[in-house]
């Protein structure tokens, strides 16, 4: 079976989505584009760190869709 390198249709293809966080700490809101290396069942998997006040993971609250 061939298989082209740079293919678009390859399956298991994961694209960056933009996760939005609001930091229970400040209440600071904030979108992130990132890559999930897994599959995620629950966006509280999803964690950065607060760009205001440094609190580390912080659970995303949505995911913005397309």
């Amino acid at each position: 079976m061939p298989h082209e390198i740079g293919s678009t249709t390859e399956p298991g293809l994961r694209v960056a989505e933009n996760y939005w966080f609001n930091c229970p700490a400040c209440g600071y809101d904030w979108p992130s584009l990132l890559m999930p290396s897994i599959i995620f069942v629950s966006l509280s998997f999803v964690t950065d760190q607060c760009p205001n006040c440094q609190k580390k993971r912080v659970p995303a609250c949505m995911v913005e869709a397309d």
